[in-house]
């Protein structure tokens, strides 16, 4: 019954145009999956809202966020040569061409700058490079291990997007920030699940792209809650930015699909 009405009572409050306010931070758990942004995701390039698992929270509520997809194909560096974390381009282009990309001016007062440790390779020693703060950013090594307890649960699908970059058929070895076993070469995790300490060549060939970011999300959709019943507040907020500045009137929010939020 009360599952009932609160579906009513979701369905109403959109009908009426009125801005419905998800629960706060505290109703958030690990292993619950919520949408923020969006990005391309069918194999014609149709975006569609980004999926992310919460696999760490803080105590002042501050979540870990990892693409449940992985969602692009791109070389660690566009040179093959020594590289850190700090200076190849995948970086470059996760907090700047993605970052601008994916998240609107609302999504992005929610993303925290995170400062990041990048140790060392624990097999050879190849240096790590400095720590660096990024909004968005890939695991490391570590943080792989940490956060998963099996191999399996390290797997990853590829969108029809990906697939069609790359010819992954469903599944990826996926970049991690920590460096490969010489200082040319970045971790990542095999298809398999398994992690790989010795890597790949920074720039021979474009491999899987899974990001991470830390947040306080006020304002998101929780599939493992509220599946396709509730709207970005956000996302309402730029309707309305863009229909006052267009001087349109602005239509009533409607209520969207199951297809339009839950697409696999």
């Amino acid at each position: 019954m009360k599952v009932i009405s609160m579906f009513f009572l979701i369905t109403y409050a959109l009908s009426e145009g009125f801005i419905f306010n998800v629960p706060a931070v505290s109703a958030q758990e690990v292993g619950d999956t919520v949408l923020m942004g969006k990005y391309p995701y069918e194999e014609d390039g149709t975006k569609k809202p980004i999926e992310w698992i919460i696999i760490d929270k803080e105590a002042d509520g501050t979540v870990l966020l990892l693409t449940k997809y992985l969602i692009e194909i791109k070389k660690y560096n566009e040179e093959q040569r020594p590289i850190t974390w700090a200076g190849c381009s995948l970086r470059n282009w996760l907090n700047r061409d993605f970052y601008n990309t994916a998240f609107n001016s609302y999504e992005k007062a929610d993303i925290r700058l995170t400062n990041l440790v990048n140790h060392d390779n624990t097999q050879s020693g190849a240096r790590g490079g400095i720590k660096t703060d990024d909004r968005v950013f890939l695991l490391s090594i570590r943080e792989a291990a940490r956060y998963f307890k099996s191999d399996k649960a390290r797997q990853a699908h590829t969108t029809p997007y990906t697939d069609s970059r790359c010819n992954c058929k469903g599944t990826s070895f996926w970049w991690l920030r920590s460096p490969g076993f010489w200082t040319d070469c970045a971790a990542g995790v095999h298809k398999n699940g398994k992690i790989a300490e010795l890597g790949q060549g920074v720039a021979w060939a474009e491999l899987a792209v899974r990001p991470a970011l830390k947040a306080v999300l006020r304002n998101y959709v929780n599939v493992n809650r509220y599946g396709s019943t509730a709207v970005w507040e956000s996302e309402k907020k730029d309707k309305k930015k863009e229909s006052r500045k267009a001087d349109t009137e602005m239509e009533k929010p409607r209520l969207k699909s199951p297809e339009e939020f839950l697409f696999h």
